[in-house]
């Protein structure tokens, strides 16, 4: 699968509710999501990419593993990296070799998973789904910090909440803003000040 979105739109989260899913459904033998990053994928030698893709493989196996950045790789590809060339070589063996005992989920950025998928046919035809996780509203922002504060069983008055969605819309502004992240670091800031 490929989770396309801009940060803090839930790809994480709802892979690790997919794992859940999958495991109660009998499709995964273990519920588990193992998390890891396209450079846990690439050596930094001739020779490190290959092993250390299949170690991250083998080390899934039964569940479900998530690649975040895994654009990262095509990047590092075109830069003239031929180790991440060598990591994509090593996934698509992988996904053959393991198509009933592994999901992968590759996420990233929209623009840049696009260009990701298209860079080689194998892996296009060897994903299934493709999901692009919006960014939030205002409102769903504003409901995502409610949570959080009647989860520490705190309250929010209503002016402090107005004031809270002015911000969210200041900050939505912003580049490479963090969506639910946001929320959720803004929250930690709020309970310091508090404390």
């Amino acid at each position: 699968m490929v989770f396309s979105g801009n940060a803090g739109t839930g790809k994480t989260t709802v892979a690790r509710l997919l794992a859940d899913i999958f495991y109660s459904l009998g499709y995964i033998p273990e519920n588990r999501l193992t998390e890891i990053t396209a450079k846990d994928l690439t050596g930094e030698y001739l020779g490190q990419t290959a092993p250390k893709v299949r170690r991250q493989i083998e080390n899934a196996l039964g569940g479900v593993l998530f690649i975040d950045e895994a654009y990262s790789l095509v990047q590092n590809y075109s830069n003239g990296n031929a180790y991440s060339g060598e990591a994509i070589a090593e996934l698509l063996v992988s996904m053959e070799k393991y198509y009933d005992r592994l999901i992968i989920v590759f996420s990233g950025y929209e623009k840049e998973m696009k260009d990701f998928i298209n860079t080689n046919p194998g892996l296009k035809s060897r994903i299934g789904k493709s999901f692009i996780f919006e960014d939030y509203t205002v409102e769903e922002l504003s409901d995502i910090l409610v949570k959080f504060v009647n989860d520490n069983k705190l309250k929010i008055s209503d002016k402090a909440l107005e004031k809270f969605k002015k911000l969210i819309e200041t900050s939505m502004k912003t580049k490479n803003f963090g969506n639910a992240r946001w929320v959720r670091n803004s929250f930690d800031k709020i309970l310091l000040k508090h404390s």
